[in-house]
């Protein structure tokens, strides 16, 4: 089955635009189309973009407030962005994606019972690129609603010609929570270094090195995972191997000359 927005509500959606009830009116409209317990929207910028903020919140309408959502998206731009599954397809090549996630599975479960509770059970992701950045829609289904279906998924992914373009005029009227801390200038440049160079690393290991590059000492990291400074440890020497490395001050420095 097709799920389509009508010409009706698509007209409701592009007189909201740069207003504070978009939000609602783009629920409202995808709630037509799917069974909507919450959507959420967000902007990145692609991977090996420097110039642009890492991570911007543009809004939120469902099961919680927009405070309750723009305060876990503050929480997710400082500990999980970088290590977010779905950066992975964020890349100069996009084409329009859905990903399908669930949510206990694939999200860490502090981050989501922070933003929905335990009522969410799964999420549909429709990433669309326009210009140097990447948004993102997110439609969220509760335990009590049914799991989503091959078509709901294509369908998502065919509304993008119509809702990506709305998104970007949107934050023209309305700019989008910047949510970056200082950290993220040198996590930006870890993440160029990594395009420009090529080199590969598991997602520990990755998250281990923005760790560092955030301040943060091996133990301190350790805590953060509730793993063994062993363990931490042998994930700081795999991946300081593979960047041909031995210290956090070469670190740093591998990070400024291969971003550029």
């Amino acid at each position: 089955m097709q799920h389509r927005i009508s010409l009706n509500t698509a007209g409701k959606l592009v007189d909201a635009l740069g207003s504070a009830d978009f939000e609602r009116v783009l629920w409202e409209s995808l709630s037509e189309a799917f069974q909507t317990e919450h959507v959420s929207m967000g902007r990145f910028a692609l991977i090996g973009e420097t110039a642009a903020p890492p991570v911007e919140f543009i809004g939120a309408y469902g099961c919680q407030g927009r405070e309750v959502i723009q305060a876990a998206w503050t929480q997710y731009s400082s500990h999980y962005w970088h290590v977010d599954p779905l950066r992975q397809y964020m890349r100069p090549d996009l084409s329009d994606l859905v990903v399908h996630q669930q949510v206990l599975r694939n999200i860490p479960k502090d981050f989501y019972q922070a933003c929905y509770g335990q009522n969410i059970s799964e999420e549909g992701v429709l990433l669309s690129r326009n210009g140097n950045s990447v948004y993102t829609l997110s439609i969220f289904r509760s335990v009590s609603q049914p799991a989503f279906s091959s078509g709901d998924l294509v369908s998502l992914r065919s509304l993008s010609s119509l809702l990506t373009p709305l998104l970007a005029k949107h934050v023209m009227f309305r700019p989008p929570a910047v949510l970056a801390s200082p950290a993220d200038k040198w996590q930006q440049q870890f993440e160029r270094g990594l395009f420009n160079t090529g080199i590969s690393l598991s997602l520990r290991e990755k998250y281990i090195c923005q760790g560092l590059l955030a301040g943060h000492t091996q133990p301190q990291l350790a805590s953060q995972l509730d793993l063994k400074l062993s363990t931490v440890n042998t994930y700081v020497d795999r991946s300081f191997c593979k960047l041909g490395i031995r210290t956090r001050r070469e670190l740093l420095d591998w990070c400024i000359r291969h971003s550029n």
